[in-house]
């Protein structure tokens, strides 16, 4: 960055770092969908002045090459069948989505949670919860560390419903 051009004036200079900054940009979005602010930290990493940064980020989004809320949608989309909402939106907040964001898609999008523990603790666990008191335990300890609520965890559970094996 520290590129000298001595024929240029300070105009010429900052709109040239300006179009640097958007192709480094566009070269960082093109692999992956990112929010706003990855964006702007891996510009900042890149030592681009903030003024640069702000345009970079404001053509992008005219484009809508970036959008927080597309990318909440989609990684709630892809989390949203093993992880708690306590942990989907843990990781939207370090992936720098605003909290309104978050808990507005979320709301729209994310699936009863009783739901997704039963389906993980079928394919967990299967009969087995309901034949051994330790399984059981070991399940609520487990959807615990995963951010459920015990309320979620116990409904879930007690609305297993494993048919009866047939002796033939």
């Amino acid at each position: 960055m520290s590129k000298e051009y001595p024929d240029e004036t300070p105009e010429d200079l900052s709109a040239e770092v300006v179009r640097l900054c958007i192709m480094k940009a566009m070269h960082y979005l093109q692999y992956s969908d990112r929010t706003e602010y990855q964006l702007r930290q891996k510009l900042k990493e890149g030592e681009f002045p903030p003024s640069a940064i702000d345009e970079a980020v404001d053509y992008v989004k005219s484009f809508h090459y970036i959008d927080d809320r597309r990318y909440a949608e989609s990684y709630i989309r892809v989390s949203k069948e093993r992880k708690s909402i306590r942990e989907i939106r843990e990781g939207l907040r370090n992936r720098g989505i605003d909290r309104e964001l978050a808990d507005v898609v979320l709301e729209e999008a994310f699936p009863d949670e009783v739901s997704v523990v039963k389906k993980q603790a079928e394919r967990k666990y299967g009969a087995a919860l309901k034949e051994d008191r330790k399984v059981r335990e070991k399940a609520v300890r487990y959807f615990s560390s995963r951010g459920f609520s015990y309320s979620v965890i116990r409904k879930a559970l007690d609305e297993l419903d494993f048919p009866e094996e047939s002796e033939e």
